[in-house]
């Protein structure tokens, strides 16, 4: 009987027969099985998982990638004492291919989909260049297909500028009041009470802010009294070094501060789902950097006599048209919840 081998280190699964006294008939129903497992000549072990009948005498048993480590494995099925003997055999594992990235090729997974997508060679499009495509294909996801997320800021008395709060792209609104303000907006005693242990940096237990909706319903309630706090915010600085002022200086120690926002892309954020909606957005920026390098070309050459137009037309309209797909993309929305 033919057996696969197993790549090594991976999951495994392996039929086989069970007979009857005599050998001749196959045996349904098999009692009294175990499974043991040899790797390299080491120690038999229990197999973790059980044999299964699939049925008409037909058993299998799946080994885990933990069993499936050794190059060699011996696995051994008894039924009523008796061995199998077809599982006397050893079946060698072997090791999974490895994708062979071509000499003079950039390690990045993402650099690699662009020249292959693109069909393009490493010296047509510089590393630096790709990755500066890449930031603006994130910032690009994070203009469009951003979550929304509202947060809460404990403020300190005196103090303008606060750290802008992690993972959040933009803050599109947001409203400063006392701690125990925000609580009775909700006419919730129980959540006043928890503003202010938040604020003093007590940990009560639980967290009244865990169902995002309920962030919410207290944003648009700050929304409604929006006239009352008189207290204005901007984004100082960039990137890291970004700051979130507050003007003038809360003069409470007990304040806390609501937004509104959108949520950063980062590559570790893109769902599989979304890559291939992100790798349109990164293509559109390559082609459009290609693009305008041949414009500038174009018109050099055009004063020599030579027409290099067609180059440029073609990854124009690339451009245009992976733009075309990443913005005629439907992104879903959801909501998070942050504290700060």
């Amino acid at each position: 009987m033919a057996v696969n081998k197993p790549f090594q280190g991976q999951p495994y699964t392996v039929q086989f027969p069970i007979y009857a006294p005599g050998g001749q008939a196959l045996l349904p129903g098999a009692t009294g099985i175990t499974s043991v497992v040899s790797q390299d000549g080491a120690a038999f072990a229990p197999s973790e998982n059980s044999v299964v009948e699939i049925g008409q005498g037909i058993y299998s048993l799946t080994l885990n990638a933990d069993e499936t480590q050794g190059t060699e494995l011996t696995v051994v099925v008894t039924s009523n004492g008796q061995p199998v003997t077809l599982f006397y055999n050893t079946i060698p594992p072997r090791v999974a291919p490895q994708p062979v990235t071509p000499a003079g090729w950039p390690s990045d997974p993402w650099e690699q989909k662009i020249l292959r997508r693109l069909g393009l060679d490493p010296t047509e499009m510089s590393s630096d260049t790709m990755q500066d495509c890449i930031s603006a294909a994130l910032e690009e996801m994070s203009q469009n297909f951003s979550d929304e997320v509202y947060g809460l800021i404990p403020m300190q008395l005196n103090v303008q500028d606060y750290p802008f709060p992690e993972g959040v792209y933009r803050i599109k609104e947001l409203y400063v009041g006392s701690g125990l303000q925000v609580g009775t907006l909700l006419a919730d005693e129980d959540l006043a009470m928890m503003l202010q242990m938040q604020m003093l940096n007590l940990n009560v237990g639980g967290n009244p802010f865990e169902n995002p909706s309920l962030a919410k319903i207290l944003f648009s309630k700050l929304q409604d009294l929006r006239e009352d706090f008189g207290i204005h915010w901007r984004v100082v600085g960039a990137d890291e070094n970004k700051v979130l002022r507050i003007i003038p200086c809360p003069t409470d120690d007990q304040t806390i501060a609501a937004y509104y926002g959108t949520t950063l892309w980062t590559l570790d954020d893109i769902p599989a789902e979304r890559q291939e909606l992100f790798l349109k957005a990164v293509l559109w920026k390559v082609c459009e950097v290609r693009s305008a390098r041949l414009a500038v070309a174009t018109s050099i050459h055009e004063a020599s006599g030579n027409d290099i137009s067609p180059a440029f037309e073609f990854w124009d309209n690339k451009a245009k048209a992976y733009k075309d797909e990443f913005l005629g993309a439907a992104g879903g929305k959801s909501m998070a919840l942050a504290i700060g």
